[in-house]
This record gives structure tokens, sequence and C-alpha cells, in this order.
């Protein structure tokens, strides 16, 4: 199967499931190609991006096929939405995270996942995906290509945007969610996330 956008999550079933998750209308467009300058540039813009890697479902070796990424401050507030944290404006302008609102930061990119696997069963994908544990990436560590994409790798950039929820600090960029996928694991595996130690 063939690199293609096709094989992306739709934008109106990633806003379904967010909005049944939280409870409040959710717009989601895209997705759109993107070059690592435009993940570096909401990175800053966000204070860094919770990312997580996606492994295949199927087989008994868990094999990296890519990596799922949000802006750390739609993050903030997405879990603050789901858990109703009465000073949420506060803690998305100053980026702050906390064990309950990145466990619903992991949450929101297992959502996404969910839409993900429907798509790939939609067009016969022979194995689903699943979430890894999550990181927190500073704009420096994306300066420095840990999130890596090349040839092979599908790539997209979602705006996710919630009309009912109005926090002056979002901007287009506050609102993005990055995708990568190795969409041909049997090419051989290339980490999409690099390690500490890694070259």
């Amino acid at each position: 199967m063939g690199t293609s956008s096709d094989l992306l999550p739709e934008p109106e079933a990633i806003a379904e499931y967010l909005s049944a998750s939280l409870g409040t209308p959710s717009e989601v467009l895209g997705p759109e190609l993107w070059v690592l300058y435009k993940l570096k540039q909401a990175a800053r813009r966000s204070g860094g991006v919770l990312a997580v890697p996606l492994y295949n479902l199927e087989g008994e070796e868990a094999v990296e096929l890519g990596w799922m990424a949000i802006g750390i401050r739609m993050a903030v507030a997405i879990g603050g939405t789901m858990v109703r944290d009465p000073n949420l404006r506060e803690k998305v302008g100053f980026n702050q995270t906390d064990e309950l609102l990145m466990d619903a930061a992991q949450e929101t990119l297992n959502i996404v996942s969910v839409a993900f696997n429907q798509k790939l069963e939609t067009l016969g994908w022979h194995s689903g995906i699943r979430t890894g544990t999550m990181e927190m990436l500073s704009p420096e560590e994306l300066d420095r290509q840990v999130l890596r994409t090349g040839e092979g790798v599908l790539s997209g950039l979602y705006i996710l945007r919630f009309p009912k929820l109005n926090l002056p600090s979002w901007t287009k960029r506050l609102g993005s969610l990055g995708i990568a996928f190795h969409c041909d694991p049997e090419q051989g595996p290339r980490p999409l996330i690099m390690r500490s130690g890694d070259e």
C-alpha cells in the first residue's frame, strides 16, 4: 500500500470523537501536508509538544510505525475541559501541566488513534495502530529533529478548534495535531522518534 494522505484519519471522524468525549462541539481541519518547520513553529508557540509513538496492533513484536503530537497548550485546554478545571484559562496561558491533565492529553491522542484505526480498517489495512507512552518535547528538542520524517513517511497536520472554548491565548498553530506514519514497516523499521543515545 503506497503513501497517500488517504490513509490519514478523516477530520470529521476526529471531530466527532472529540466532541463526544469533551461534551463540546469541535471542528477539525486538514490534514495538510507539513514539513518539520511547521511542527517546530507550533511547538514554539505552544511551549512544546506532547508526543506518543504509534505501534502496530498485530504481531508478536511491536514495531514503531510513527508518532502523533499535540501542542502543550492545546493539550492542557482539552485536559482541563475534560476534568472541568475552573482555572483552565490561567493554565492554558502558562502551559501549566499536572498529572491529571497529562492523562487527559494522552486520552486525546488515544481518541485520534480510534479514528485512525477506523480509516485503516475501511481501506483494508492489515493491522491497526496503538499508542505508546507520552513524552513531553521542548521546542529545542524539535530543533534537534527528535521527531523524524523522511522518505516513505506519510505526514499531516490537523487544526483543532473548539468554538465554545473562548481561550484568548490560542492561535491557529496552537491547535495543531501532527501525525507521521511509516506506511510500510515491512520494508525495514526505521524509528520515527529518536531516543536518548540515538545518533
